[in-house]
Order: structure tokens, then sequence, then C-alpha cells
């Protein structure tokens, strides 16, 4: 698996939870992590799925 998709997904992560990007949704600050976290975690599952068949050769 290449490791600059695991990058990708840390920096959005760090970006998307930093200060200035939550500051600009703080009316909906409730549902904001929420989205993102579901976000980032299936971007995980299909980085995975994905990586484990490129590895099985398909």
């Amino acid at each position: 698996m290449r490791k600059d998709i695991w990058l990708f997904i840390f920096f959005f992560g760090l970006v998307f939870f930093s200060w200035p990007i939550i500051s600009i949704f703080r009316n909906n600050f409730t549902v904001y992590p929420f989205v993102v976290w579901i976000i980032l975690i299936a971007i995980i599952l299909l980085t995975t799925f994905l990586g484990e068949k490129e590895d099985r050769g398909g």
C-alpha cells in the first residue's frame, strides 16, 4: 500500500479538526465532528479494502 494515501488521510483529519475550520461551522458544532469522523472512517475503510485488493493482485 502506498504511504501517500495515508499521509493524505492524516492531513485531511488534521486540517478538518483544526481550529480555523471548526470555527467556520460554529453554529453546527454538534454535528460537524461526527460528520468529519464518519468521512474519515469511510476513507480509511475504502483505502484498506482497495489496498487489500491490490495486494492480492485484483
